[in-house]
């Protein structure tokens, strides 16, 4: 991996770029079994990973004047990966007394897939003398995927080889997305005042096509348009602060199901400070949470002949409600106990067939109800100059309440630890070692084994020079990967997959020139829509 960055600030320009390459190789292990009541099914597909990725990035802006700036920025990444199966197989073993023979489905072929993206974005602000500003931004993104898997299969039944078939199974994506929002931000006294507009509208196209399907290929089209308007206002009124925001948004949808809604999402905030630096604030937001891109696309993506990924064009956006309450010791210390209720979580599961074991379907949709209560705690103690320990923690209890009859509903505790302890060697010489764990529990509707991982780092950094080397030891112990379990249509499935996570990463770093000046940084209007891509 390699990346550059340079920048240059004149009295009334500036300008930066960014360019990073990479070249990955990784081993991934898919293994997992299912119980049946009539018999076993195990599954085993070590695969080998190559991505080559190139990124590029340029910012460009200017003062116009003290009050007027004017950023443009181009972003366009790509990237190339292979997946090649060393084995793909999947063996059924009837139970004692059940009838029909041991079966082997084979499977094995390599996956190609290619994607490139522009993102053109335009940022304007302007300061007016009583100190208001006001904002607008417009952006262009548009990306597409080309994926494309070869593979040969054939089964053996009851020691009879069935001939071997070729497949093909290719698919084509392209997403358009654009928005523009302004921003008007309005001090009045004690207050601060923010309102502002945001539009979107999406395309996604997806081509699909399986050289063993009776439909040669299948076409989907999906329009989205959101308009949303929002407001809030902040004030710090001695020791309280406040804060209180409303979105209103309203969306249009044209696929194979056209759909409109409206909805409006309050946030309040309040916060109140003891002494010096103790502060608690009581807090409760609501948001919207929609499925990405690809889960909407009704498009079939084979890895056998009996196993296939699935999107669902009828997915609907999850909301989400939290309210927090939390006590904070200026960067030191922190705790919170918070509530959250989703409704219609987005989610992809393991579909099973009691009747057909071979065929497995891992299918997008809107299948939890979702309640949390968390508690979490952050920590730093500094012990001189020489040393830093950072401690967190959280402990949930979580309840699934599924939506659909193919998943029993469930509940169960969860817990995550880390502790990050740093220690200086001198002026230029750092050791650091991060320890975390995942204790025995439920996460996201999983029961989970305890994952532990502990890595290591030195660093040098010569201050004068701006020369950095690190050198990077990641899950020492390999022990960061866990097995587990969850039931899908009256079938539990034990999974225990493997993934190179052990790494020894040395990073040579040098920077030069002034690197205390900060260029000014534009709000860009397509963050939320780049993130469902």
């Amino acid at each position: 991996m390699g990346s550059a960055f340079l920048e240059y600030n004149g009295r009334k320009s500036f300008i930066s770029g960014n360019f990073s390459a990479d070249n990955l190789k990784n081993l991934r292990h898919t293994r997992y079994s299912a119980d049946y009541p009539t018999g076993k099914m195990d599954v085993n597909n070590p695969m080998k990973w190559h991505t080559q990725s190139l990124s590029g990035s340029l910012s460009v802006g200017w003062l116009i004047t003290d009050r007027d700036l004017l950023i443009a920025d181009i972003r366009i990444p790509a990237s190339r990966s292979r997946v090649a199966d060393l084995e793909n197989t999947t063996r059924w073993t009837p139970a004692e007394g059940a009838s029909g023979p041991a079966s082997t489905l084979y499977a094995g072929g390599a996956t190609t897939s290619q994607m490139i993206t522009q993102d053109y974005s335009l940022y304007y602000r302007h300061q007016f003398p009583s100190k208001a500003t006001w904002s607008a931004s417009a952006a262009w993104l548009t990306r597409g995927v080309d994926r494309d898997r070869s593979f040969r299969s054939h089964t053996e039944t009851g020691g009879i080889i069935q001939p071997e078939a070729d497949y093909k199974s290719t698919g084509t994506f392209r997403h358009d997305v654009l928005t523009a929002k302004t921003d008007v931000v309005i001090p009045k006294g004690r207050w601060r005042i923010t309102t502002g507009a945001k539009f979107s509208s999406v395309r996604s196209v997806a081509e699909n096509s399986f050289s063993a399907d009776i439909v040669p290929s299948s076409h989907f089209d999906y329009a989205e348009q959101v308009a949303a308007l929002y407001a809030s206002a902040d004030a710090s009124l001695g020791k309280w602060m406040l804060y209180g925001g409303l979105r209103g948004e309203f969306t249009w949808t044209q696929a194979t199901v056209n759909n409109h809604y409206g909805d409006l999402f309050p946030t309040v905030s309040v916060t109140r400070r003891f002494g010096k630096a103790w502060s608690a604030t009581l807090q409760h937001s609501s948001r919207i949470s929609r499925p990405s891109f690809s889960a909407l696309n009704p498009f079939r993506w084979y890895l056998t002949p009996y196993s296939y990924s699935l999107g669902d064009p009828y997915l609907e956006p999850s909301r989400l409600y939290i309210t927090e309450i939390s006590l904070m010791e200026g960067r030191s210390f922190k705790t919170d106990i918070s509530w959250a209720h989703q409704k219609g979580q987005v989610g992809s599961l393991v579909l099973l067939n009691a009747e057909q074991p071979f065929l497995q379907v891992e299918q997008y949709g809107n299948f939890l109800d979702v309640d949390r209560l968390a508690w979490s705690i952050y920590c730093l103690f500094q012990g001189g100059e020489r040393y830093v320990a950072i401690a967190r923690g959280n402990l949930d209890y979580e309840w699934d309440r599924s939506i659909r009859p193919e998943f029993p509903s469930t509940h169960g505790f969860g817990a995550f630890l880390r502790l990050t302890q740093n220690v200086q060697l001198g002026k230029s010489f750092s050791i650091t070692c991060d320890i975390s764990d995942n204790l025995p529990g439920f996460y996201n509707y999983r029961r989970r084994n305890n994952s532990f991982q502990m890595d290591l780092s030195a660093e040098y950094y010569h201050s004068r020079s701006g020369l950095r080397v690190t050198l990077e030891a990641t899950d020492i112990l390999k022990t960061a990967d866990s097995p587990y379990t969850y039931t899908s249509d009256g079938v539990t499935l034990h999974y225990n997959n493997y993934l190179d996570t052990r790494s020894l990463l040395l990073t040579v770093s040098w920077r030069f020139g002034n690197w205390k000046k900060r260029t000014p940084q534009s709000s860009r209007s397509n963050q939320e829509e780049n993130g469902r891509l």
